[in-house]
């Protein structure tokens, strides 16, 4: 069963990097799920009916706990079995593997081309290429074993899951790693079209900027391209800014709205960028008759 299940896994592997990516996997599971099936049934002669009922009923030898994302790469997942008695593991016979971030993963391959590469009785070395730095192994008081490891990778290259591979029992788990689901807002609904320079306070949420975050960390864009940016002041949580310059049209000629962003960069454990939209408005100029005065509507 062990021998199956790695082999089910390995293939699972090769087919999801070369088919859509390893970050890409993180949202396509059910996908990655499928065609490990295929190819298992495959070399094993089992018809793919087969081979789901029984994926349905077999439980992993092992589990690693998920983990959350680190820019400094550095996580503690918590391994665990109902299957076997686990001891003696050390950072010597514990490995953490991922996919080669640099890899071209998006180059299109067919399915046939997918299918026979998981046929092929890759190793987990070839499958998995890169290894993380395993810091700490220490066993816990529930039989299982918290482990540390370091990929420092993670910051330029962001990773949806690694593989735990504990070399004595021939066995392996997915550590899955989660994000936060970091949003940004302004506290100004619109601009109008004829502004010359304004306001906006940002405020970022399920996250924080990052204590030294400067101006080559914010971006602008659409009807705001065009414009200047300032730093008034900020905090882990907001940023005051002042934008300098006319909002302009898209190539239809007509307005659209502004953009305004913080980089991963300027982030705490930021994996992407994030952005706030603020629509911009016409200017009407509107008579007030009861005050005889005009006004900006």
């Amino acid at each position: 069963m062990k021998h199956r299940n790695f082999k089910r896994v390995l293939a699972l592997l090769l087919a999801a990097t070369m088919a859509i990516g390893t970050f890409a996997g993180c949202t396509q599971s059910g996908g990655e799920e499928s065609s490990g099936t295929k190819a298992e049934s495959t070399v094993s002669g089992e018809s793919s009916a087969e081979a789901s009922d029984t994926d349905a009923e077999e439980e992993p030898a092992i589990k690693a706990t998920a983990v959350s994302y680190s820019k400094a790469g550095k996580y503690t997942t918590t391994v665990t079995s109902d299957k076997i008695k686990l001891n003696g593991l050390t950072a010597e016979n514990v490995e953490v593997r991922y996919a080669n971030p640099y890899a071209n993963v998006y180059t299109y391959v067919s399915s046939e081309e997918t299918q026979a590469a998981s046929e092929k009785n890759l190793s987990i070395e070839e499958a998995l290429p890169c290894k993380a730095t395993v810091s700490s192994v220490v066993a816990n008081a529930n039989g299982g074993y918290d482990i540390k490891f370091v990929d420092k990778d993670a910051k330029d290259y962001v990773t949806s899951r690694y593989y735990m591979v504990l070399k004595n029992y021939n066995v392996n788990s997915e550590v899955n790693v989660e994000f936060p689901s970091i949003t940004l807002t302004s506290d100004i609904e619109s601009v109008y079209a004829g502004t010359e320079e304004f306001r906006v306070a940002l405020t970022i949420h399920d996250g924080e900027f990052e204590d030294d975050i400067d101006i080559d960390d914010l971006f602008n864009g659409i009807a705001f391209e065009d414009t200047d940016v300032e730093i008034i002041s900020k905090s882990n949580k907001n940023l005051t800014l002042k934008i300098m310059g006319t909002p302009t049209k898209n190539d239809a000629g007509a307005y659209q709205w502004g953009v305004i962003g913080v980089k991963s960069s300027g982030i705490k454990n930021g994996y992407a960028d994030i952005q706030a939209k603020i629509p911009v408005i016409l200017d009407y100029a509107a008579f007030d008759a009861s005050s005889r005065t005009i006004e900006r509507t």
